[in-house]
């Protein structure tokens, strides 16, 4: 099913933001690099209260760094870590967050949606 983002949401087919949006922070020295074969992913696992595995995926919106005197430069880091994210897989009270080649070299913070709820 192709994914659509608009104004930061992305949507596969129906989507909804939840009721009470959980975020996440993602720490830029937290990932973990796995290699098969030629190919290098990074993974994040992540404490989500209240998440439960499904079949129905998450999404996210409203990526963040928190603000600094380096505006800017944070803010072309936010929009790029935001793209890094490919993945969010969700578990027994935590998410797994993947991104493929490279991942975020500063923190972010996500509110997740479910995607297909």
């Amino acid at each position: 099913m192709p994914k659509i983002i608009q104004n930061g949401v992305v949507y596969a087919g129906e989507a909804r933001i939840l009721k009470n949006p959980l975020s996440i922070s993602l720490k830029a020295n937290k990932w973990n690099a796995v290699t098969i074969g030629n190919e290098t992913y990074y993974r994040q696992e992540v404490v989500a209260i209240g998440v439960r595995p499904t079949k129905k995926p998450y999404g996210f919106y409203n990526a963040t760094i928190p603000t600094t005197e380096q505006g800017l430069i944070l803010e072309r880091q936010r929009i790029e870590a935001y793209g890094m994210i490919h993945e969010i897989v969700p578990g027994n009270d935590s998410v797994t967050v993947y991104c493929f080649n490279e991942c975020p070299q500063v923190d972010v913070n996500i509110s997740l949606v479910n995607v297909g709820a």
